[in-house]
């Protein structure tokens, strides 16, 4: 990165490691509603799945890509066993801010995916785990609704342990179990969609 987009140039940070100063899992997102850990911000501004990005005219709308590549590619930024699950780098759930003033967390693979495959900020949607099903906390934005299709994909990580505006980080931690199916050893003959062949990885 020669620039980092959206940010002044007083931003000092030269390496990627560096951007975890402020883009980690402690640390709730400037924007309502949405992680300013690394693993949901990276994620869904190259898939352009980022709200405050498309609303500041930044480049990229839904459904579109910031990222030049095939946004498949994760070998393009990660390193081998670093896409796999369970996840292996960043396993701590990630604080937002509920659209109030309270901060929950969410469970750390749940952030991943919803980065991408959700359009609603996670620190807006709360269940999960001992919860039940997922849905909106009530605290959104006018006009933020979820599609069916997400429904679908939130009541399917849910099934898998996944926990949406938890109170504490112990609640949000360990319970998922994505890596049951997802990981890129589960075997498709036998219901398995790794992650791997799901998502073309080269």
């Amino acid at each position: 990165h020669k620039e980092l987009v959206g940010h002044p140039t007083s931003v000092a940070a030269k390496d990627l490691a560096q951007c975890t100063s402020c883009h980690n899992a402690s640390s709730s997102g400037y924007y309502s509603g949405r992680p300013r850990d690394l693993k949901s911000h990276v994620h869904s501004f190259h898939a352009s799945n980022d709200s405050v990005n498309v609303e500041k005219n930044l480049g990229g709308a839904f459904g579109g890509s910031f990222y030049p590549g095939d946004i498949s590619n994760c070998n393009a930024c990660h390193s081998d066993g670093q896409f796999d699950l369970p996840l292996q780098e960043n396993v701590r759930a990630s604080a937002s801010n509920d659209g109030g003033a309270v901060n929950v967390f969410t469970s750390p693979t749940a952030v991943v995916c919803s980065s991408c495959h959700i359009s609603v900020p996670v620190g807006y949607i709360v269940g999960g785990g001992i919860n039940g099903a997922a849905v909106l906390n009530g605290n959104e934005p006018e006009g933020i609704e979820l599609t069916d299709s997400e429904i679908h994909w939130l009541n399917h990580m849910t099934q898998a342990g996944a926990v949406f505006g938890a109170d504490t980080v112990d609640v949000a931690t360990g319970a998922e179990s994505c890596a049951t199916c997802h990981s890129i050893d589960s075997d498709p003959e036998y219901g398995g969609a790794p992650v791997d062949k799901v998502h073309n990885l080269k």
